[in-house]
Order: C-alpha cells, then sequence, then structure tokens
C-alpha cells in the first residue's frame, strides 16, 4: 500500500528536522569550540603583550641606570677629588642621581678592595665586599654590567633590593673603582601593581637563575626565593609564548608567557588564571546547550544568536587590534605599532638607499604638571601634544607615543640635518603651545634627541638607543633644547663631559 500524502510529509519533516538539529548542533558545537580557542588565543596574545611591556619597562630602568653610570664616570673623570672617600662634591652629584630616579636605594661607589668609597647612605658605610654587586667585579678583569640577586638590605630595614654594577678601570685595565646602583624592589612592585590587568592574573620578574625579585600579588610572599629553571626559557629562546600549565607558585592552572628583559639576565612573565578566563566561555556554553535542547522550537532564536555572537567575535577582535596598534589617549601609534612600522620604513631605505631619522622626545617636568594640574591635566597635555605632532607632521611620518611623556617620529627620507630642523620647529612648536586648563594655561617645554640611521644597522634599535642618548644630553643640559647623537658621542668622548 502506497504511503499517504501526509505521511510524505511528516517524513519529510523529521528528515528536515533532524538534518536542521544535526547542522544546529554542528554549528553550536563549532562555535563553542571557536570561543574558547579565542579566549585562549586572548590569553597567550594578552600574557605575550603583557609581559612585553613589564620587559620594555624593566630594560628601560636597567638602560637609566646605564645613563646614570655614564654621567658618574664624567663626573668621577673631571673631579680631582673624586679619589678622595666621601669627598662632599662627590655626595652632592650622587645626591642629583638619587633625587631624579625615584627607583634607586642608594648609589655607591666602591674602590677596587671593594670598600665603599662614596655613598648616599646616612652613618658609616657597611661592608659590602660580600654582596654580588661587589664580588663580581673583584679579581674578574673580564666582567661588565652586571645584575645582582634580590636581597634584604643591611641599611634600610626590611627593604628588599638588588645591585646593578659596572666596573672603572685604569688606563692599564686594571680596576680602579666599582659604580653601584641599588634598585628598590618596591618601585617594580609598584609599577607592576598600577598594571591594568584581569583579575587573578600575575606579574612577575625573575633571574635566569630563578631567583624571585617580584611578583604580583604575593610580593612579601615570594621576594627572595626560588622559580624552578624548568619554567624559563632555554638559552637561546626568546621567551614562552602562552604556555598552559599548573603555576608551582599557586597550583593553579595558569595561561603563561615569559619574556627576557633586553640582555640582561632578568625575565618578566605574565599569567592569567585559565578559570578566570574561560568563565565567560563557560557561561556561555550553559547558555548555548540550554538553548539546544528547544532546539525545535527556538531554531531562528538560536541562528540570531550565533549571529550576535560572531559579531560580538569580530568587534572584539577590532578592538584588540585596535588596543594592539594605538594609544589609547592620544590616538598616536604605540610603542608595538612603532616598531613594526620602524621595520618597514629601514628596509624600503635599504632598498632605496634613502636616509631615514629618528627624533625621541620627552616633555619637560611632566611629573610636576602631573602633581601640580593633576592627571586630568597632565592627560590634557599628552592629547594636546599628540595632536600638535600628527598635525605638524608629514603624511609619510610616523608619530607614536612610547609611554608616559614620551614620544618618537620617524621620519623616512629624511637626514640629521633635515631632522634637526624639524625637531628645533617642534620644540619651538611646543614652547608656545599654551593647553586651557581651569581659568589658566598650562606652559610646556620637551628637549628633544636626534639620530639617523646607518647603512650598516639591520634594525632600527640603535638608532634608536643614539636618538634616547642624545634626548638624555638634552635634558641634562638643561632641557627645552635639540640635541643630536652626534652631539650625545662627543659628550661621552670628553674627558670633561661631566
Amino acid at each position: 500500500m502506497k504511503p499517504h500524502w501526509w505521511q510524505k510529509s511528516i517524513f519529510l519533516i523529521w528528515i528536515c528536522g533532524i538534518a536542521a538539529l544535526l547542522i544546529t548542533l554542528g554549528l553550536f558545537s563549532y562555535s563553542i569550540r571557536l570561543h574558547r580557542e579565542a579566549d585562549l588565543e586572548r590569553g597567550r596574545s594578552g600574557t605575550w603583550a603583557l609581559a612585553g611591556v613589564v620587559a620594555n619597562d624593566t630594560e628601560r630602568t636597567l638602560f637609566g641606570i646605564h645613563q646614570i653610570f655614564r654621567g658618574i664616570r664624567s663626573f668621577l673623570r673631571a673631579d680631582e677629588r673624586s679619589g678622595e672617600p666621601f669627598a662632599p662634591s662627590v655626595r652632592r652629584m650622587l645626591d642629583s642621581w638619587m633625587s631624579e630616579n625615584p627607583f634607586l636605594m642608594d648609589l655607591l661607589i666602591l674602590d677596587a678592595k671593594g670598600d665603599i668609597l662614596h655613598w648616599t647612605g646616612p652613618g658609616a658605610p657597611p661592608k659590602v665586599r660580600d654582596r654580588d654587586y661587589a664580588s663580581a667585579h673583584l679579581g674578574n678583569d673580564a666582567s661588565g654590567f652586571f645584575v645582582g640577586e634580590p636581597k634584604l638590605s643591611r641599611v634600610h630595614e626590611n627593604q628588599w633590593f638588588f645591585g646593578v654594577s659596572a666596573p672603572l678601570r685604569d688606563g692599564q685595565g686594571r680596576l680602579d673603582k666599582i659604580l653601584v646602583a641599588i634598585i628598590q624592589v618596591s618601585y617594580l612592585y609598584d609599577n607592576f601593581r598600577r598594571m591594568e590587568m584581569p583579575s587573578d592574573s600575575t606579574v612577575l620578574l625573575v633571574s635566569d637563575r630563578g631567583s624571585i625579585y617580584t611578583r604580583f600579588p604575593g610580593h612579601e610572599r615570594y621576594v627572595g626565593t626560588q622559580l624552578s629553571l624548568d619554567e624559563l626559557p632555554e638559552p637561546g629562546q626568546r621567551g614562552r609564548r602562552g604556555v598552559h600549565r599548573i603555576s608551582p607558585l599557586d597550583g593553579r592552572a595558569r595561561i603563561w608567557s615569559i619574556r627576557p628583559v633586553g640582555n640582561s639576565p632578568l625575565f618578566a612573565g605574565v599569567s592569567y588564571d585559565e578559570e578566570q578566563l574561560l568563565s565567560a566561555w563557560r557561561r556561555d556554553t550553559r547558555i548555548l546547550v540550554s538553548l539546544a535542547s528547544f532546539i525545535g522550537l527556538g531554531i531562528l532564536l538560536m541562528t540570531g544568536l550565533l549571529s550576535h555572537l560572531q559579531r560580538r567575535q569580530q568587534r572584539t577582535a577590532l578592538e584588540l587590534e585596535r588596543l594592539a596598534t594605538l594609544d589609547a589617549l592620544t590616538g598616536l601609534a604605540n610603542r608595538r605599532q612603532f616598531m613594526s612600522l620602524a621595520a618597514y620604513e629601514l628596509n624600503r631605505a635599504k632598498r632605496s638607499k634613502l636616509p631615514l631619522s629618528v627624533i625621541m622626545m620627552d616633555l619637560d617636568h611632566f611629573k610636576s604638571i602631573n602633581d601640580r594640574f593633576g592627571h586630568e591635566g597632565g592627560d590634557r597635555v599628552l592629547k594636546a601634544v599628540g595632536a600638535l605632532l600628527q598635525q605638524r607632521c608629514r603624511k609619510t611620518d610616523t608619530v607614536a607615543r612610547l609611554g608616559g611623556e614620551e614620544f618618537a617620529l620617524l621620519l623616512p627620507e629624511t637626514g640629521k640635518s633635515g631632522a634637526r630642523v624639524r625637531a628645533e620647529i617642534l620644540r619651538k612648536d611646543i614652547e608656545a603651545l599654551r593647553v586651557p586648563f581651569g581659568s589658566g594655561e598650562i606652559l610646556l617645554s620637551a628637549s628633544l634627541g636626534v639620530s639617523r640611521w646607518r647603512q650598516q644597522e639591520e634594525q632600527i634599535d640603535l638608532c634608536l638607543s643614539r636618538a634616547d642618548a642624545a634626548l638624555y644630553r638634552a635634558k641634562w643640559r638643561g632641557r627645552n633644547q635639540v640635541c643630536t647623537d652626534d652631539d650625545a658621542e662627543t659628550s661621552a668622548a670628553s674627558p670633561a663631559a661631566g
């Protein structure tokens, strides 16, 4: 007997219903997996990016110590009484460095035997020959810039520090003095604590020997303890990105990224709690599974929800891409975007044999502006300076805010003389800028450093370092001026540069 038409319709409905159910369940299953992988990748990318921020910030502190040591060397060469123990002129010079660098706990100058010749501490100086920052250079002609392990201070009660030191040698290459900067570990911890990160995330600074300098949260618990060397990158690796593992410190499942701090023995690590990272995904999964139970009544609703989730995912990706390339306050390129564009322009300059220059700019006395007008006034200044730089620069130039009050400009097809002229124009423009605030105005000035890329250099880093050194030279000369890397190098080479 042939089936009735309505039987065929029911059969067709069941076939279509089952097919729609299977397709929908397949789409739901795929969406759940995709959402989970996107959240995990967000965690991997986020920890890697933040580890880079922490590493760069720590590297800048170490670079600042390089500059301090350079200034101290110049002063000691020029001061005839620098060989006398605890000379007042040397003490004043050291105190001036201390006042300008809040990360410093003390500055020391040791003699060739490892005894303190000059220092910024009170009273009689302690014996420090056994400290690693001294012993690393005593009897070791090959030792250079040294970063020590975290230790408890003998002078500052309950304060952790680590020493950074460098030898000063005489004309025969023999050890003459040891320059030592004592870094407050709590300063680094406070910087990490102020970072905007997801809840239950951690920041870690550790040496290649596994010594923990600080961890947020839990600084008091972990400072001075040891991390397993298995957690650190293998020698030669450029870090580890987005590793899934159980943390040996708190026993929680985490996504962990760790990156080297420049050429130092330090590593910066950031982790996200995997449970917290996937909490939104688990919540959405429960919702999707509940809705899937009623698929026969709500297939259209499910389709709309999938479309909504996809759109939300696209918006999240676009927002992450925007945040990864732009500075949120000024709208300028951030450090990551600047370095990417710099690599592109450098390759283009290599092919075309055309010049390429860099200007580094730092607003003078910006901390005083923040102290006087508050962060609202400081933010208004940064926005105004960012708008001015965008207005004054060519379309082919790249303007970036590298962080804080520091800006950088990349000038394709521009030699050093042209870049210096541009820098001087910008300096005058900023000096003439008036930023309205309340019933008055905020007056500004800036120091700028200029450097030209050299054809034999494969990366832009050396050019940036020279521009940064020229910037420090401009500040040292009194601020509100322009220096080139020739000025900085001439100054560093001159015996009377201090």
